[in-house]
């Protein structure tokens, strides 16, 4: 099975690394806004795959994720100092909108799942902005307090 992760800081890159150790996936392609860094990500995992299950794990666009079963969005501005949640989340939102117009065009039958704070109300704004395009909203499953 394929599997898109879209942000590669802590949490998209520790996903990609349980993913490949819990041998869920044969195919896991990392997506970033700093393609470096989704390069490296990959990378590091590779290391790891001599000791685990045989995956294919590189970085890639959003063209890439065609034939992914499942995409985790854990992509978004991290939280600073002082600001709330409701700013992060107006961030993040906007976000979260390029990444689902992506998605509904490029896999429309993925599973998509939210990682990016504050899940909860950016899951509810995954499932408006799916609806736009058409995209079944229970296709659409926020992680909540399950990583």
């Amino acid at each position: 099975m394929k599997v898109g992760i879209i942000g590669s800081g802590m949490v998209g890159s520790t996903s990609a690394y349980a993913i490949m150790m819990s041998k869920v996936a044969n195919e896991i392609v990392l997506i970033d806004a700093n393609q470096k860094r989704a390069i490296a990500e990959a990378q590091d995992i590779q290391h790891a795959i001599p000791f685990a299950h045989a995956t294919n794990i590189y970085a890639g666009n959003y063209e890439k994720l065609n034939g992914a079963k499942i995409i985790v969005i854990a992509a978004g501005a991290n939280q600073k100092p002082g600001e709330t949640r409701l700013q992060l989340m107006d961030k993040n939102s906007s976000i979260l909108r390029d990444i689902m117009s992506q998605i509904a065009i490029i896999v429309p039958k993925a599973i998509i799942l939210i990682a990016t704070n504050p899940v909860d109300i950016l899951t509810h704004i995954s499932v408006c902005i799916g609806r736009e395009y058409g995209f079944p909203p229970e296709r659409i499953i926020g992680t909540g307090t399950t990583l």
